[in-house]
């Protein structure tokens, strides 16, 4: 198996500097301990660092990108010999003149490739990591070029004011939703110029229907359903940044640090494809798998061979916590005694998700053992 996107010139460079994907609700779905041993998408690194706050045995981030990976061994250096205001100055939360000062203390701490990648490129350290993606670009433009046709500095900070759902709800009532904002809105998150500038065409090759149509409804959910006042995402879409300690994701937060501090060494850092990778290790591997929405860019066929492989590397009750944005992508038929699907934790999970921008979030149960068997009436008798 090999990735379909993998050639795709944007993977060459950083595309996420951030998680787009809320890591709260995939630790409910997921409900990590101390036995589990995690296999998780690494992206930015955000989440795969969240994850870790549960203390897992092991914690496996993998992401075919190397920048990516670059990105989040970056973060974890500066997480571990970092004060938390200097932690903050060089990733980009806070105003700094002295960033490289602060990547050359924690140079030294990084991989050989990795810091061959952050010494060849300087201008990223000095503009402050966290706004270095493609996908952030994107939001700069909107906020630079769009937002301001929309609206003004005041609205957005009243947005960010509200402290109840009911408030935000009255203020995209009767304020936030005009006709410039669905006409522009509409035209900045279509399919043709989220492809140019957001992510890539190659990213929409399986979705079918309007995508903006699609976004503009969920951007509506973002803003009415999930609470204003703990939302970083809304915030850095509105802003450009973090403003407040209560919006910072978690593996950001100050009380959080000392933790992963203590981590770190948990965490192993992979370089390759999932469908490379997979293959390459012993079955039962993995209790707890976050997958983001890999199964989007891939034909039906391409992901029943991967949840196939899933299944192998899996531990029985292994839980797979993963979203789709556009493409439907269930548990396939021919698994679906060993892929159990919780629908109700996952439609909770999708309801809570401070970041709107997904159509659906799954949670499947790896069943390795059949129910009734000898073995499973053996653990039963045990635990009771």
């Amino acid at each position: 198996m090999r990735s379909e996107v993998r050639v795709a010139p944007v993977f060459r460079t950083i595309l996420y500097a951030q998680a787009w994907e809320d890591p709260e609700v995939d630790r409910m779905a997921l409900r990590i301990g101390p036995g589990d041993d995690v296999f998780a998408i690494a992206a930015s690194g955000d989440n795969a660092l969240a994850f870790l706050l549960d203390e897992p045995r092991s914690l496996t981030a993998l992401d075919f990108n190397l920048t990516q990976c670059c990105l989040m061994e970056l973060k974890m250096a500066a997480i571990a010999a970092l004060e938390h205001g200097e932690l903050l100055e060089l990733l980009g939360v806070r105003p700094c003149r002295r960033r490289a000062a602060l990547y050359r203390r924690i140079r030294d701490a990084l991989s050989a490739k990795a810091r061959e990648y952050w010494d060849a490129h300087p201008e990223i350290i000095e503009r402050g990591v966290i706004h270095a993606g493609r996908f952030e670009n994107y939001f700069r433009l909107f906020r630079r070029f769009v937002l301001p046709l929309i609206h003004g500095q005041r609205i957005r900070r009243d947005l960010l004011a509200c402290r109840t759902l009911a408030e935000q709800r009255r203020l995209y009532d009767r304020r936030w939703n005009t006709w410039r904002w669905r006409l522009l809105f509409r035209l900045f998150f279509n399919r043709t110029v989220m492809g140019r500038f957001g992510r890539d065409p190659a990213m929409f090759k399986y979705v079918e229907g309007d995508v903006a149509a699609t976004i503009i409804r969920r951007a509506e959910h973002g803003i009415t359903a999930t609470p204003a006042r703990t939302n970083w995402f809304m915030e850095y879409i509105l802003t450009g940044n973090y403003q407040t300690a209560e919006r910072l994701p978690p593996y950001l937060r100050e009380e959080n640090q000392p933790r992963l501090r203590r981590l770190l060494e948990r965490v192993k850092l992979v370089n390759d494809e999932i469908e490379a990778f997979l293959p390459s290790v012993p079955a039962g591997s993995f209790s707890k798998y976050y997958l983001s929405d890999i199964f989007e860019y891939m034909s039906e066929q391409a992901a029943a061979a991967l949840f196939a492989e899933l299944v192998r590397t899996s531990r029985d009750g292994a839980i797979l916590s993963y979203r789709e944005m556009m493409v439907p992508r269930p548990p396939p038929a021919a698994l679906r005694e060993q892929l159990v699907e919780d629908a109700e934790l996952g439609a909770r999970c999708h309801e809570l998700d401070r970041a709107f921008f997904y159509g659906a979030h799954r949670v499947v149960t790896v069943r390795k053992q059949p129910a009734g068997s000898a073995a499973a009436s053996t653990r039963a008798g045990a635990a009771g």
